[in-house]
């Protein structure tokens, strides 16, 4: 089930951000750290899953940090400029 479980979530993740225009990059990095993960089983394998796994968290964080600053200056408790 782990096995299962990481493989939907990896290939997944990455497929998502290859839909994205401004990670597009990062999924295909993640992706070929994928099919090499999964090809090239041996004394890299850590090195590559984590090739594979770093751009779904580096996408979150990235998207994240554009939603905390986007928020509207009332939830922030910052002053709104007067029009």
């Amino acid at each position: 089930m782990h096995g299962l479980g990481a493989f939907l979530a990896i290939a997944g993740g990455n497929a998502a951000i290859v839909m994205l225009p401004w990670f597009r990059a990062l999924g295909v990095v993640g992706l070929a750290g994928f099919v090499a993960f999964v090809a090239l089983p041996g004394d890299y394998s850590g090195l590559l899953e984590r090739i594979a796994v770093y751009p779904i968290l580096i996408t979150q964080f990235i998207a994240g940090v554009a939603v905390l600053r986007a928020r509207p200056a009332r939830l922030t408790g910052a002053r709104e400029p007067r029009l």
